[in-house]
């Protein structure tokens, strides 16, 4: 299992297996998300596999999350009182880095001075415009966040099956138009069904990729390698192909879509919600208690849904040791300990050091 790992650096190492034919069975037989897939091919081989994948996305009122072209445009959400959630503001550093680091790599493994300094200065000029037009409230639910460590760690989400940027919490939010607007990913049909039902009751919720950049992202989740000096290369191997076939990529997860073809069109075909998985969201009490039920998704919403499955070409930077330097330095210039050049400066003093060990 290779998530988080730096995949790139055991390549060039030589310490995994091609699984190359792996793929040519898969897509001769049952079919793969190629643009998923296909961006681990590296010279013809593929040295590493993601099992599913989350699509990054954003999701709420249809007139805002249509205009998410740049860092400009999140900031003049963030300038609307109750239009960001609070929870995408204080993950908010995540949320950007990993549509942004992936550009920020040199040649050499090093890091684009310029284009980190763009990144530091977007996350601060759009927290700073958030708080000066937040309403109190909002504050306050930021400081929460804040308190006795209750921000986890996008690594700490992961290692206890939770996604950081996952959209299940915007369902009731965007069903009472507390807030406008949510960054994140979505990573199962249930939560796709929570959002198109609260589009069914309102009318009010869509859900778009936004376009920062030319590219469309996607989260790779449970990637997957075989070492090079493997005892058991051909079982591995049969392992591997297992993991990625549609009998095992059938099963329901939360864990992201399935990269398998025929798996994702039947998942996303067979009304799961029949098969005992209704439910019921709640929150409130007295004439303040609201409720969802949850409905399949109609045909025109599958579609869609298929569509920007099909649309994401680029993974977001998940390898963690860069990630954890940029969010730490990123925190204390939040904080306003240090500021924007310093910040610069702190990350790439130590990811040098780290490239140089």
């Amino acid at each position: 299992m290779l998530d988080s790992l730096p995949v790139d650096s055991y390549v060039e190492q030589g310490l995994l297996m091609d699984l190359s034919g792996i793929v040519a069975d898969l897509r001769d037989s049952e079919g793969l998300m190629d643009n998923v897939v296909g961006t681990y091919e590296q010279d013809g081989a593929f040295y590493a596999l993601p099992q599913r994948f989350g699509i990054v996305m954003a999701a709420g009122d249809p007139e805002l999350i249509g205009g998410i072209d740049s860092m400009d445009a999140i900031e003049a959400l963030a300038a609307q009182p109750g239009v960001l959630a609070v929870h995408d503001i204080a993950i908010l550093s995540d949320l950007l880095y990993r549509v942004s680091a992936g550009s920020w790599k040199n040649e050499d493994g090093t890091l684009d001075q310029e284009k980190l300094a763009e990144y530091v200065h977007a996350v601060s000029q759009i927290m700073d415009t958030w708080k000066e037009n937040a309403p109190q409230e909002d504050l306050e639910g930021l400081d929460m966040y804040r308190q006795d460590g209750m921000t986890i760690g996008w690594n700490e989400m992961e290692a206890i099956g939770m996604h950081g940027d996952d959209l299940t919490a915007a369902t009731l939010d965007l069903l009472t138009r507390t807030n406008g607007v949510w960054l994140g990913a979505l990573y199962q049909m249930l939560n796709y069904c929570g959002l198109t039902s609260v589009n069914a009751q309102t009318g009010a919720c869509a859900m778009a990729l936004p376009n920062l950049t030319e590219e469309k992202f996607f989260v790779p989740c449970g990637l997957l390698g075989i070492l090079g000096n493997s005892k058991e290369p051909e079982q591995a191997a049969e392992f591997v192909r297992f993991l990625l076939s549609a009998q095992a990529q059938g099963q329901i997860s939360s864990d992201g879509f399935p990269v398998n073809r025929t798996a994702l069109e039947t998942l996303m075909n067979t009304n799961s919600l029949a098969d005992g998985y209704g439910i019921t969201s709640s929150s409130g009490e007295g004439d303040d208690y609201i409720s969802l039920d949850y409905e399949w998704p109609t045909d025109t919403e599958i579609s869609a849904l298929m569509a920007m499955a099909q649309q994401v070409s680029v993974p977001v930077e998940t390898e963690h040791v860069q990630h954890d330097v940029v969010i730490e330095e990123m925190q204390r210039c939040l904080d306003g300990e240090i500021g924007e050049e310093e910040t610069v400066n702190a990350i790439l003093q130590r990811i040098n050091l780290y490239l140089a060990e």
